[in-house]
């Protein structure tokens, strides 16, 4: 049986995967401003401020997964070298 196609098409997925939360956590950080109004003159809140504590939220729920990908993508990575070294091995001829 080989492993090694099975084991490379998770590793597509993951990278995928991957990519797919890498762009829209830039896409979401595309939108925070380099400064920042806390706030108005009647001593309420601004709605830049609302904006970016929305915008912060949304980072810090995709930053877990990010990391996750991210790990187990090397993990899968190393798997998928390891097999195919196992694999190619036997065939080489010292």
């Amino acid at each position: 049986m080989q492993l090694l196609p099975s084991v490379l098409t998770v590793w597509f997925v993951l990278v995928a995967a991957l990519m797919a939360v890498g762009i829209y956590r830039a896409h979401l950080t595309r939108q925070e401003t380099e400064q920042l109004f806390l706030w108005e003159d009647d001593g309420k809140e601004s709605s830049a401020h609302e904006e970016q504590e929305i915008i912060q939220k949304r980072v810090h729920i995709v930053e877990p997964v990010w990391t996750w990908l991210t790990v187990a993508a090397i993990v899968d990575s190393v798997l998928v070298v390891g097999l195919f070294v196992w694999q190619e091995l036997p065939m080489v001829r010292f």
